[in-house]
């Protein structure tokens, strides 16, 4: 068999041959000639077919299998041969093969060509031609004829086709659902062909997929299950150039490390160029020469081949992101993965029969290879370790421990030669690292003899190499050694490794001094990595607890000596270096010494990583447990810095607002707590198991002795055999005495975080609002942009000064929250929620009140605007009132009386008194008060009652005229005052005195007096000329609230002094507040407020007489101010409240009564009955005889004769009609007077017995009034029968002991009613009055239920109830008297016992006789109600709608109903008024009427009844839209409920408001109306905007409804209504629910038209705006509908500099967006400069101001010319742009693709890296916003230049003294180069062939050569040779390289020297003399070249307000514009 020379393993499968001997293991192999196959065992060859004799292979079989058959022709004849084989890997195995196919013998499998349209990733058709091949679909490039790309079947998930472009269908590929779109006329000849090929070729079913696409669909799902914004969000970027053959040049990338994904992006478009997902990443290659190169493999086979500026940065972090997706198998390496070595899929681990074999070679390499032997191990073994470690039970089982030893011994044997290939050394480590993370690797390292030995030499040897590869490779080993990879790991093994590794001090300096060193310079990311892993097993919790404690405190004392630079790497993009260098940090500080922690402490704020990690705690939302591992560390890290340090304390109550700092005290719990993530171990619970596990249970002691008995008898073989038995039976081992528990190192925690953070971060993410927080998303939003803003600055600055320290300015940073700007603060507070706050509410209390207290009153002091200071007397009320206690007495309370005393407005004086009401809680300040004369003042302001005209009127009874409304009575002339000439003039009206004052002849000063003044004072001084001429603002209360809070007050004052002490003595003198009140000069105002008949005020009044008068001497000066008067006058219902201060009137009109009841007993039971209904608890004491009396009465009542006459014969005689009520006595009289002329005897003798008659007839109807009657009168038995209900209601104690001796005649009544046919039609009937008495004498007592029954009172009882139950219907009214019945018989009371009896009723009153009454009308709503149809009365006003007048009957609390219904009142819920109560009482009276007239009842029960006033009112939710208006911060009860009626009913308008917009468009408008439904609209969305603003948390009921508002935004006819929206928006912005709602609604192009059609609001829709843009979604719809280009106009072309400053900010905003924000900045620099974009995230004022200047400097070349180019190319833009979307919103702007603004000022400039260098080599001292990325971008382009064959002269002269001028200038900037990787290609363009090459590399050569990094750097690398050449080349630079030279050899690098001595540098005679001369041996360094350097100069800063570094002065101009702004002509806005 001929072996084939030069064929190369592509891919190997370890298969299974099926030959007629029977089945072999063979690795299978397709290689570059032939397909292989080896001997596993030995890697012999034991077949190899060359592709030409290769007939074909395919599966065997249909569908998926794992047999496939190759044929091949057998020698060179035609014969052919097949053979089969069978392997998992089948599918993966046929593609490769197939990849020769056009090498095979037969059939060369070639596919048929399509030409198709890819839908490329810069969204844009290109012409590709598709071949569909066996293998899978190639793409080729139709110009070159190159295959580009294959999708291979076995990665294609299926095809599927878009509906809605032409010949279009996607590609599903890759295993993630990528969407690849083409298009091609052969679509279906495409997709069949390839169904048929991939199941004919390689043995897979592929489909189409039945629902087609959208193209819509696509672009959405292009990226399949990673196109959501959190995959493709970047993390971390850097620039790369991407090395591919389908580029002839590297091209530029943008490598992005997203959450789960590794994307590829188009820096020119930020659009994504590919995607691969982390979990597909195999390996990454570091390139060995080039330090610039890395390659990535991934598991499908693609690899990628990058060069990047941050190679070893770049790699930590994708590493770190690989491992932290899942995959932890990828590793870091020099050589590429030798596809061939691996025999399997690289996706998935290789069989154990893999892994032992691969563990023999390195015992025994097969072809004496052993560097190949580990390369093969490494290629096959997963890096987590050896898989299949652990040896399985079983006779034949192979003994892996001894593998895994043997192995290790092999690799540590080569110690005495280390290879000197650095890859194969590292592929040593990583050999070694495989093995060890194992457990028997693990404990080999303790356990193996030598093994720790050598390994030590070896990796001490290895690091002396310092090279990072082999270094990162050595550690990461030693981090396998220190924490067990494998599970089930030994907690003691642990112990032993660490203690072993940690005992040299010099090798741990050693490892710190390289982790410092890489830190300091930069360098090194992967080693950094490793050797943080490393001191995090060493230090960290949980794994520091198996560290031994010495070691720990040595350990930690050498990090932390150099803390610092643990700070350094907070900056790292590598997130897995900051989490190692965070955990770090937590361990020195937690288990440090306190000098160090405070230290650590300190640095955190000096170093600038307290706001960093603050905002990684506060900010970081994710789903990534990397993120939220780093986010919980950043947490702890920030809790440990502010631990016990004021300072740091100190600044978070300057970023934060205190109120959410609150909750660190907070010993509340936290609802959702989150896991931990840092302790992700338990060691003690390990340690516990461990011993448990070692202590054998008795069970199997017992079965270990029987055990023992048999291995007897057993051989040494056998033993082998129970060993394995005993272990499955679960027998015991012998114990080892020795074997002593894991002791744990205990943790100190010397500095413990008290605070409690976690309801921190949990409350941060909460919207509040609250007196002294209002936290929302504006607010989180802005602190995350000061928080970034301070990091970047301090970011520039630090890298401004390299070459020093910078530490941060702490002491200065604070937050000021902006959009809180108009929030009135004072201290910790917020005055407008401080103000509505309820004041019960215990959980709003005031922390720190009586300094609060000091700084509100400071602030009231100091402030001249009156609403200003009323808003602090408010807020001084509040915290006065909840804290008085707290703050004690105000000592300025005197102060605050002589205020109110010479203050002239009203709203000032409302809220004066109302912090005097709540200042008299604190009796100190009453004394105050009273000292100041202040009750003085409080009576002269109670006057000011009288003029309070919108009062209620009061319901009279009486037989005075009234007057009619027009009627005008003329005031009474009692004022007087005198003139400027001392005349006395008067006496006038008030009415007068008003006209006066508005002609001037009054003034504040002119005297006045009327009578009851004691004296002429001036008008300011007289309360009711002061405040109804003189008084300005409006008031609070009207003057009935304001007249009842002062009595209220004057209450509460005499409430402090009574007028007896404690043993009831009467205090002498009379305390000063009661002297005061009762004095001539206050007692008449008080009194005289009775004359308003107000029933509040009465009561007040009444209330406090009766407390100051109690035991008062003065008591006649009350008799003589009317009270008594004025008391009989009133006709309120509130006559209970009042009669303590009445009984006097009460007992003299007993007395009365008692005299006048001689004569006159019917007047005597009527007075009884009243006194007993409203004073019954307080007249009568002797209860029982007054009942005893009562009956009395009843039975003489009883006994009197009926009357000759009845009313009806009296009638009858006298000729009137019955049936129609009582006659008036005037017809009485004229049918007497009639028939006595016809019948006297003297006219009519016959007539005289009829005569007799007509006189009796008239003398009863007339005398007696029909009323007197000389039987029983009804009227009498009724007051008797209620008199006895009341005495038995209100005294069942009392009268309970009694047996109530009334039954037999109150059954006889009963018996007598029931019976009387006339029953329903009686005038007067009884038996609602007797079956009331009834029920309340049962009620009372036992007694008489017993009683009752044995009268057969129960029977009678039935009877009557029966009889009225009969003729109820459902129109019965209340006052019918079956209803009024009917109640008190069905009531049961608790005596009633008889149950037969009971049963009975309850049958008959059975519910479906029940009442169901709709409404009630009562005739007087004033008077008092019985309690028992309170409930029915609520009906009253169901047609009312009135929510506030529901409750108050629903709470049945009848006085304040009653007060409420008596009282005028306007709040949202209610208007009610004089008006409004006329019309319902109008309403009842006319329904009464209507009833007894004509028996009509109204059928809507009122439904239908509407007041005027309403009628003109919009009412929605119940709620007066109006008046709510008015009062915004009323308190809603439901304001959610409200919120949603109003956008309903905006909905509702919806329409009608767009049809307004059509037609004012054609001038249809009908004014009135449409006027009238417009204001409707716009004092609904009025409402919305002040409920969202005054109620937190309603602003959620607008999600759903977006769409709506936005669009009423399009209401252009209607500018108020858009006005109104715009602020609803703009207040619901704060919430992210409704951002994220708005989001999804996509309706932002509504509002970005306002920006041009509507100039007056374009400030709030910009900070609209800005809310918005913290979503990612809507700054993507901005981008897609033009906001760009509306805002570019806005910034250029707008004269109003705030809309400018908001722009800017704006543009800052979405830049900073990490998914668009770098697509928003590369359209912006398509017509600006980059500089504007810094400038405008910087300093927004800045960036207005550089546009307006004139500029010539390195970074910005600008102009008048380039500034009215951008401002005319964008205003013509965005008209175009704006005609279109207004007339379709949907429309989309796009900049097309070669745009560009040719500015003219820059033009021909060569810039690099944003500088142009031209002007930068004139102006080398320039300022430089950002050196590092200028000198990244100028170190590449120069390199480019090297490179190139012919460059050109001009530019790489241009670049290189650039170059040059920055080194020489900004020398610290060199310390970078080395990391960068350019010195290697500036030291190969030395041997350059065109000459002006090698010039250009000498010059920076020799620039850097006074760096010692660089030269160090140079010393590592081949530099004498290539720098001869250079001479050699370029004579004329001899000079400048030997001084380049000389530099060099003084920084004593040897191995310099070293290269000198080979170079023979000596030996060159042209240089000879040049360099003995200037430089020589002598090293003379006294010449000095400062070539192409001019003089430095200092820079000056930017014009702009604090923009550090902007457009620095240097000689470059910056001038400011002289001309005024034009004039902005578009300040109206749009119709």
């Amino acid at each position: 068999m001929n072996i084939l020379k030069d064929n190369k393993d592509l891919a190997c499968f370890y298969t299974t041959k099926h030959s007629w001997r029977g089945k072999y293991k063979r690795v299978f192999s397709v290689g570059t000639h032939g397909i292989t196959t080896y001997n596993p065992t030995t890697l012999e060859v034991t077949n190899q077919w060359p592709y030409g004799d290769i007939c074909g292979i395919g599966p065997v079989g249909k569908g998926q299998g794992t047999e496939f058959s190759l044929t091949f022709r057998k020698g060179s004849g035609k014969k052919s041969e097949t053979l089969k084989f069978s392997t998992e890997h089948r599918t993966e195995l046929l593609t490769e093969a197939l990849r020769f196919r056009t090498e095979f013998s037969e059939g060369k499998i070639t596919g048929r060509r399509y030409n198709c349209y890819k839908h490329h990733w810069s969204d844009i058709r290109k012409p590709v031609n598709l071949e569909v091949t066996p293998g899978g679909i190639d793409q080729i490039d139709p110009h070159t004829n190159r295959v580009v790309c294959s999708y291979d079947y076995r990665n294609i998930e299926g095809f599927v086709e878009v509906s809605d472009y032409q010949g279009g269908f996607c590609i599903v590929y890759g295993g993630f659902s990528r969407l690849h779109l083409f298009a091609s006329e052969h679509r279906d000849d495409i997709i069949r062909s390839a169904i048929e090929h991939a199941g004919n070729y390689i043995g897979i079913m592929l489909r189409l997929r039945k629902e087609p696409l959208t193209f819509e669909g696509f672009a959405t799902d292009r990226l399949g299950k990673y196109s959501s914004d959190e995959s493709i969000t970047s993390l971390a970027e850097f620039v790369v150039q991407k090395i591919t053959t389908r580029h002839p040049e590297p091209v530029k990338r943008i490598l992005c490390l997203t959450e789960t994904c590794l994307v590829e992006r188009d820096p020119a478009s930020y659009n994504i160029v590919t995607i691969k997902p982390f979990g597909e990443v195999f390996a990454l290659i570091c390139d060995v020469d080039n330090p610039q190169v890395f390659t990535v493999e991934f598991i499908r086979g693609q690899i990628r081949k990058y060069s990047s500026t941050e190679r070893d940065s770049l790699l930590a972090s994708l590493l770190d992101g690989v491992r932290a997706s899942g995959n932890r198998d990828v590793c870091v390496k020099m050589a590429p993965t030798q596809r061939g070595q691996r025999w399997g899929l690289l996706s998935m681990p290789v069989d154990e029969e893999v892994e032992s074999l691969h563990l023999r070679f390195l015992a025994a390499p097969p072809s004496g290879n052993f560097a190949d032997a580990v390369f093969r191990f490494n290629a096959n073994i997963s890096y987590s370790g050896v898989l299949h470690a652990v040896t399985q039970d079983g006779l034949f089982s192979e003994n892996k421990e001894k593998l895994i030893n043997n192995a290790i011994l092999s690799l540590l044997a080569q110690e005495a030669e280390l290879p000197a290939v650095n890859s194969e050394l590292e592929s040593h480590f990583q050999a070694i690292r495989r093995l060890v993370a194992s457990k028997a690797g693990f404990q080999a390292f303790t356990q193996l003899p030598k093994f720790r030995e050598k390994l030590g030499v070896k990796t001490v040897k290895a690091l002396k190499r310092n090279h990072n590869g082999v270094t990162h490779a050595a550690i990461d080993m030693l981090c396998a050694l220190m924490c067990p990879m494998h599970d089930d790991y030994d907690l003691r093994q642990e112990q032993l490794n660490k203690a072993s590794l940690l005992s040299s001090k010099k090798f741990l300096e050693n490892l710190l001094e390289k982790f410092i060193t890489n830190v300091d310079h930069g360098t090194g990311a992967l080693v950094i990595s490793s050797l943080l892993d490393f001191l995090t097993f060493a230090l960290c919790a949980p794994y520091s607890e198996t560290t031994e404690g010495q070691q720990f405190d040595m350990l930690l004392e050498m990090v932390a000596s150099d803390g610092r630079t643990l700070f350094k790497l907070f900056q790292h993009p590598s997130m897995a270096i900051v989490k190692g260098a965070g955990l770090v940090m937590k361990a020195i500080i937690e288990e440090g010494d306190k000098e160090i922690a405070t230290k650590m402490q300190e640095l955190a704020l000096s170093e600038g990583a307290l706001p960093r990690h603050l905002h990684t705690s506060l900010f970081t939302v994710s789903a990534d447990q990397r993120m939220l591992t780093n986010r919980q560390l950043s947490r702890h890290l920030v809790g440990l810095w502010t631990a016990e340090n004021p300072v740091a304390m100190n600044l978070l109550k300057r970023i934060l607002p205190t109120g959410l700092l609150a909750y660190l005290d907070s010993p509340d719990p936290v609802p959702e707590k989150d896991m931990d993530r840092m302790h992700i171990r338990d060691n003690l619970k390990i340690a516990s198991d461990q011993l448990n596990r070692n202590k054998v249970p008795e069970w199997q002691r017992i079965a270990g002795k029987a055990a023992k008995e048999v291995e007897k008898f057993a051989k040494e073989k056998a033993d082998l055999v129970l060993m394995h038995w005993r272990d499955k039976m679960g027998i015991a081992q012998k114990e080892n005495p020795n074997q002593k528990p894991v002791i744990l190192r205990k943790r100190r925690q010397r500095i413990k975080i008290e605070a409690n953070w976690e309801l921190f971060y949990y409350r941060f993410q909460l919207d509040h609002a609250r007196s002294n927080l209002i936290w929302n998303l504006k607010t989180r939003e802005e602190l995350r942009d000061a928080l970034e803003g301070e990091m970047r600055a301090f970011g520039v600055d630090r890298e401004l000064g390299n070459a020093t320290v910078i530490s941060w300015n702490h002491q200065e940073f604070e937050v000021r929250y902006e959009c809180l700007s108009d929030e009135i603060r004072i201290g910790d507070y917020y005055l407008r929620l401080l103000l509505e706050e309820d004041e019960n509410d215990e959980s709003s209390a005031i922390k720190r009140s009586y300094e609060f207290f000091n700084e509100l009153y400071h602030r009231f002091l100091l402030t001249p605007k009156v609403m200003m200071k009323c808003l602090c007397l408010q807020a001084l009320a509040i915290v006065y009132g909840k804290c008085s206690e707290e703050i004690g007495p105000f000592a300025d309370t005197k102060y605050i009386v002589g205020m109110l005393d010479r203050c002239t407005d009203k709203l000032e004086r409302d809220r004066l008194i109302l912090f005097l009401n709540k200042l008299i809680l604190n009796k100190k300040n009453v004394k105050d008060v009273m000292d100041s004369n202040g009750v003085r003042i409080l009576v002269d302001l109670l006057t000011l009652a009288h003029l309070h005209t919108s009062r209620a009127t009061v319901p009279l009874q009486s037989n005075v005229l009234e007057a009619s409304p027009d009627m005008k009575r003329e005031g009474e002339k009692e004022w007087y005052f005198g003139n400027a000439d001392k005349e006395r003039r008067g006496p006038f009206s008030f009415e007068e005195m008003q006209e006066f004052w508005s002609t001037g002849v009054l003034t504040a000063k002119t005297r006045c007096w009327a009578q009851g003044m004691d004296g002429w004072r001036p008008l300011q001084a007289i309360p009711q000329l002061k405040w109804c001429l003189l008084a300005s603002g409006q008031p609070v209360m009207n003057e009935s609230d304001l007249a009842t809070l002062i009595l209220n007050m004057l209450f509460t004052m005499c409430s402090y002094y009574p007028s007896r002490d404690q043993d009831n003595a009467i205090i002498r003198p009379l305390p000063k507040i009661k002297r005061m009140i009762s004095d001539n000069a206050c007692l008449p105002h008080i009194v005289q407020l009775l004359l308003t008949f107000d029933p509040i005020l009465v009561e007040k009044v009444a209330n406090l007489m009766y407390l100051v008068m109690q035991d008062n001497p003065n008591l006649q000066r009350l008799y003589l101010t009317g009270v008594f008067f004025f008391i009989m006058m009133y006709t309120g219902s509130n006559v209970l409240p009042v009669c303590l201060y009445i009984i006097v009137i009460i007992i003299i009109i007993i007395i009365i009564i008692i005299i006048i009841a001689l004569t006159q007993e019917v007047v005597l039971i009527s007075m009884f009955y009243f006194v007993l209904q409203h004073f019954g608890n307080l007249v009568f004491v002797n209860i029982v005889k007054l009942l005893r009396d009562t009956l009395e009465a009843w039975k003489r009542e009883v006994e009197k004769k009926p009357p000759s006459m009845s009313v009806d014969d009296a009638y009858d005689v006298l000729n009137l009609p019955k049936g129609q009520g009582q006659h008036d006595e005037s017809k009485i009289r004229k049918a007497y007077f009639r028939l006595a002329q016809k019948y006297h005897p003297d006219k009519n003798p016959e007539g005289r017995d009829m005569f007799e008659k007509v006189n009796k007839a008239y003398e009863f109807l007339c005398t007696k009034s029909a009323r007197i009657v000389d039987g029983p009168d009804p009227e009498n038995i009724i007051l008797i029968l209620k008199t006895q209900s009341i005495l038995f209601n209100r005294h069942q104690q009392e009268l309970e002991p009694y047996k109530y001796a009334g039954y037999p005649m109150l059954i006889k009544t009963i018996r007598m009613e029931t019976d009387d046919e006339q029953l329903f039609s009686k005038t007067a009937p009884l038996l609602p009055a007797a079956a009331e008495l009834a029920f309340h004498t049962v009620n009372c007592s036992a007694l008489n239920a017993e009683e009752l029954r044995r009268e057969n009172g129960i029977e009678i009882l039935l009877e009557a109830l029966s009889r009225c139950v009969a003729v109820l219907t459902a129109s019965s009214k209340l006052e019918d008297m079956a209803v009024q019945v009917t109640p008190s018989q069905c009531l049961t009371p608790p005596h009633f016992r008889v149950s037969a009896q009971r049963k009975c009723l309850l049958r008959i009153y059975s519910p479906s006789r029940r009442l169901k009454l709709d409404s009630i009308h009562p005739s007087r709503l004033h008077l008092t109600l019985d309690i028992k149809v309170w409930h029915d009365l609520f009906f009253l006003f169901r047609f009312l709608k009135y929510t506030h007048l529901k409750q108050a009957f629903k709470s049945e609390e009848v006085i304040i109903v009653l007060k409420l219904l008596n009282s005028n009142s306007e709040n949202p819920y209610l208007i009610w008024n004089n008006g409004t109560r006329a019309e319902l009482l109008e309403f009842l009276e006319g329904q009464q009427e209507g009833n007894i007239k004509r028996g009509e009842n109204d059928k809507s029960f009122g439904a239908d009844f509407t007041f005027g006033d309403h009628n003109k009112e919009l009412i929605v939710g119940e709620i007066f839209v109006r008046v709510y208006n008015e009062q915004p911060t009323f308190p809603l009860e439901y304001p959610k409920v409200f919120a949603a009626s109003l956008l309903d009913y905006v909905g509702s308008q919806a329409q009608y408001l767009h049809t307004l917009l059509a037609m004012s468009q054609s001038n249809k408008v009908e004014s009135q109306q449409h006027a009238e439904r417009l204001r409707f609209a716009e004092m609904a969305l009025e409402a919305l905007r002040n409920v969202i603003k005054n109620n937190p948390g309603s602003e959620s009921e607008c999600i759903g409804h977006f769409k709506l508002l936005f669009s009423l935004l399009r209401v252009h006819g209607a500018g108020r209504v858009q006005q109104l929206v715009l602020e609803v928006v703009n207040t619901v912005t704060s919430n992210q629910e409704c951002v994220s709602n708005i989001a999804e609604s996509l309706v932002l192009s509504n509002l970005l038209l306002l920006l041009h059609s509507l100039p007056s609001s374009r400030q709030i829709v910009l900070e609209t705006l800005h809310a918005l843009t913290s979503n990612t979604k809507i700054i993507k719809e901005a981008m897609a509908k033009g906001a760009l280009i509306y805002l570019l106009d806005l910034f250029c072309n707008c004269t109003h500099p705030q809309v400018r400053t908001q722009t800017a900010e704006l543009f800052s905003k979405m830049t900073s967006d990490k998914l668009v924000g770098p697509k928003v900045r590369l359209t912006l620099m398509r017509f600006l400069p980059g500089v504007f974009m810094d400038a405008m995230r910087d300093n927004a004022e800045a960036a207005v101001q550089i546009f307006e200047g004139t500029h010539e400097n390195p970074e910005l070349i600008w102009n008048d010319t380039s500034r009215e180019k951008v401002s005319t190319t964008v205003r013509e833009m965005m008209l175009e742009h704006f005609k279109q979307q207004k007339d379709n919103p949907d429309v989309n702007w796009k900049l097309p693709d070669d745009f560009t603004v040719a500015y003219g000022a820059g033009q021909g400039e060569l810039e690099v890296g944003g500088v142009f260098l031209r002007i930068f080599i004139a102006q080398p001292g320039w300022v430089l916003r950002k050196p590092r990325e200028f000198l990244v971008s100028l170190l590449e382009t120069l390199s480019e230049l090297l490179e190139k064959n012919n460059p050109n002269g001009e530019s790489l002269e241009t670049v290189t003294t650039a170059a040059v001028c920055l080194f020489s200038t900004h020398t610290h900037l060199a310390d970078q180069v080395p990391p960068l990787g350019h010195l290697p290609r500036i030291l190969t363009a030395l041997n350059h062939k065109n000459n002006a090459v090698p010039k250009s590399s000498i010059r920076l050569i020799h620039v850097l050569s006074d760096n010692e990094l660089c030269v160090r750097s140079m010393a590592s690398l081949e530099t004498i040779g290539p720098l001869m050449a250079g001479m050699k080349s370029r004579a004329d630079m001899a000079g400048l390289a030997c001084e380049a030279l000389n530099r060099m050899f003084q920084k004593e690098q040897t191995d310099l020297v070293a290269q000198v001595s080979r170079g023979r540098l000596f030996k060159l005679p042209h240089v000879r003399k040049p360099f003995l001369r200037r430089a020589g041996i002598t090293f003379n360094n006294n010449q000095k070249h400062d070539l192409f350097i001019s003089e430095s100069q200092t820079a000056g800063y930017l014009t702009g307000p604090g923009v550090a570094g902007y457009l620095t002065a240097g000689t470059g101009s910056t001038v400011l514009s002289s001309v005024p702004p034009p004039v902005d002509h578009d300040s109206g806005d749009q119709g």
